[in-house]
């Protein structure tokens, strides 16, 4: 496939591929073409596991479907995250289900704060850390460092595993935007990942920020 072709270009020259997708047409043959083109990481934007919610979110009816795909690709690929949408529409509710989805298919759960243009607070991540400890309880909290910075690893009783992205930290921020592109750039204060990936996007777009559309 071209998606394929495309991946195996970046892969060949010792990029390390990645992709965001919703799963709903990332089924099992295609992940296995992308595995071997090269692709080793995969990011699933799921915000909920409630049928009826899904489909309020999406307009469409794909639950089932991802749900399955995602299990494939949990045994397809050594690193899987769930992008969840942390928001007063899925938290507290599906806290407890995402811990479970993630302890059952051994996939990361990836905390995904509302871009905020006012405030580098990150007053959600502390909600669902709270919601963790109550139920099912949590076993450890550690921290990475990444090209990203620093994140928070926490992990339940249960063996779930959430990912806090912890960027807008000011001292980490700083360290991200020491370039020549980011630290003229007048739109550091929306910034919310730093120079970290060039995106190909759906329509073959490259996209190197999320933030600037020139």
């Amino acid at each position: 496939s071209n998606l394929a072709n495309l991946v195996r270009i970046f892969a060949d020259e010792g990029y390390e591929c990645s992709m965001v997708t919703n799963g709903a047409l990332f089924d099992n043959p295609l992940q296995l073409e992308l595995r071997d083109a090269g692709l080793r990481r995969v990011n699933v934007s799921l915000p909920t596991l409630d049928e009826a919610q899904y489909a309020q979110f999406f307009g469409v009816d794909k639950l089932p479907l991802v749900l399955r795909n995602l299990e494939h690709m949990a045994g397809n690929y050594g690193k899987v995250k769930i992008n969840f949408m942390a928001s007063d529409n899925t938290v507290p509710s599906q806290v407890r289900n995402m811990d479970g989805l993630s302890s059952r298919l051994g996939v990361t759960i990836s905390l995904i704060e509302l871009a905020r243009t006012s405030t580098l607070a990150l007053p959600m991540s502390s909600r669902v850390t709270s919601y963790l400890a109550e139920d099912p309880g949590i076993l450890s909290t550690e921290e990475t460092y990444e090209r990203m910075g620093r994140r928070k690893v926490v992990t339940t009783l249960t063996n779930g595993r959430w990912e806090i992205d912890d960027f807008r930290d000011s001292s980490y921020r700083e360290r991200a935007f020491d370039n020549a592109v980011c630290s003229a750039c007048e739109k550091q204060e929306r910034c919310v990942e730093g120079p970290y990936a060039l995106r190909i996007g759906y329509d073959g777009t490259a996209k190197p920020c999320l933030i600037r559309g020139d």
